[in-house]
């Protein structure tokens, strides 16, 4: 076989192979997944979207989650993005799961004498959430509702602390950029060019500190609910 045509077929070969490498990368990097749709058991008007993305250095935690709450049988008046509080995940503020595991853990005490009248009351409590959880509220009122799921939320709260040493690297600019893909992508689904950003404790802070940068292209206005001044952790 003539060696200018072998030689030509192999550098065809390293170009294709090159080229999908490079599309594969970017593919990577805000290619959202829907990973669950499904009316709230509370609120069956209103739908509870999630999606997940994969970013670098793409290590086991390294995804970030999209919540969306949605009544998608009334106009919107609006979108509204929250980031949640230090321990908290739109995960918690958003999920039926999260309420469904409380009730489990309820009901494992509904036949103990002492514990039974406490269990009825959390489980009027219960009957409230619509009213209380602001994300639910605001969906149940005609926003259109997202959070996120932090890197934070996909890290096992049994991983040994001399793992994590790679955290040491995430400080403002880390959340605030996966903070930005979150808004970007809700952007995009919402149809809205800017939306009204806001969060509770660390999620006020983030949000804060999101609005110095961004809020010409993304704020329609700042819900502040709680945020935390700085204390040791600075603002920028």
């Amino acid at each position: 076989m003539n060696k200018n045509f072998i030689s030509a077929i192999f550098t065809t070969l390293m170009f294709l192979f090159l080229f999908v490498g490079i599309a594969d990368s970017e593919n990577k990097i805000g290619d959202w997944t829907l990973v669950q749709k499904k009316s709230l058991s509370l609120q069956p008007d209103i739908t509870h979207y999630k999606w997940e993305v994969s970013l670098p250095p793409y290590a086991k935690h390294d995804k970030i989650g999209l919540h969306r709450l949605i009544n998608e049988s009334v106009k919107s008046k609006g979108a509204v993005f929250l980031f949640p509080g230090t321990h908290d995940s739109g995960f918690k503020v958003i999920s039926d799961e999260f309420i469904e595991n409380i009730i489990s853990s309820i009901d494992k005490h509904s036949n103990d004498p002492e514990k039974k009248e406490i269990a009825n009351d959390v489980y009027k409590e219960l009957k409230t959430i619509p009213d209380r959880l602001t994300t639910r509220f605001l969906a149940a009122n005609g926003y259109d509702v997202y959070t996120m799921d932090y890197r934070t939320f996909y890290i096992s709260p049994e991983t040994p602390s001399e793992e994590t040493a790679f955290m040491k690297e995430w400080g403002w600019d880390f959340f605030v950029s996966d903070a930005k893909m979150a808004i970007d992508e809700a952007k995009k689904i919402s149809g809205y060019k800017k939306l009204f950003l806001g969060g509770q404790s660390f999620g006020g802070m983030l949000t804060m500190n999101y609005a110095s940068r961004y809020w010409q292209d993304d704020l329609k206005g700042l819900i502040i609910l709680d945020g935390g001044n700085g204390g040791k952790y600075r603002l920028r």
